[in-house]
């Protein structure tokens, strides 16, 4: 999943890290509390990991889930 992306952030690792003990994925929420940060940092790290085509955001209930693209981790889309 990372190779090729070295370039990436030690905190953006971390966030995926973070999504794949999740099972592939998590709400904004659930990530701001985890990692202890403000929204607007949270947001831009999710935004960095979008652009790498790593993971993809959809609206729940008017919640941001964060997902995992399928085949990047090996964790089953809809998991």
């Amino acid at each position: 999943m990372l190779r090729g992306r070295e370039h990436l952030r030690p905190d953006d690792r971390e966030l995926l890290g973070f999504l794949v003990e999740s099972g592939g994925q998590a709400f904004e929420a659930e990530i701001r509390s985890h990692f202890r940060l403000p929204k607007t940092t949270v947001w831009r790290m999710i935004k960095r990991l979008e652009r790498e085509g790593l993971v993809e955001v959809s609206k729940v209930g008017g919640q941001n889930l964060v997902k995992i693209r399928a085949g990047e981790t090996g964790v089953p889309e809809g998991s």
